[in-house]
């Protein structure tokens, strides 16, 4: 349990540093903690999917979406199976259609945006209706190419 624990710490550091905008640094906290589930569960959990998605927006602050859409894909299809109606599906189909827009993949990233979308329009937590605000205004830019 001290080593799950552990992970634990490591990705809420690592998201911790994201928020503030060092995505650097935030990146391998992230990391650390992914290799750390992955050793320790052998599959992905919701609190490794957390780490999958932080791993994934700091390569998009990094302008490395590339490298983002791998570890992206993996947590929403994690929700999608775990739980896809849950807030934090939205909240990963919501990161990965940043990724694919980045990528300039204009109909997934607006597939991807509906759903969050959808998903985030009924969340009671606070700021999700940002989410989903958000995620309507970057699906309509990307149908307008921009």
């Amino acid at each position: 349990m001290h080593k799950l624990a552990l992970a634990d710490a490591t990705r809420d550091a690592g998201l911790v540093l994201l928020e503030t905008g060092a995505a650097a640094e935030a990146m391998r906290h992230l990391d650390e903690a992914r290799e750390r589930y992955a050793r320790l569960q052998g599959r992905v959990s919701p609190n490794h999917a957390d780490a999958l998605i932080g791993s994934g927006r700091a390569r998009l602050q990094l302008g490395r979406a590339a490298e983002a859409v791998g570890f992206l894909e993996q947590a929403d299809a994690f929700w999608r199976d775990f739980d896809p109606d849950n807030r934090w599906a939205g909240e990963a189909a919501f990161w990965l259609a940043r990724c694919y827009a980045a990528l300039g993949r204009a109909a997934d990233a607006n597939q991807a945006y509906a759903r969050a979308t959808r998903i985030l329009e009924r969340s009671q937590l606070p700021g999700d209706d940002r989410l989903a605000r958000s995620a309507r205004v970057s699906a309509a830019a990307v149908r307008a190419g921009r």
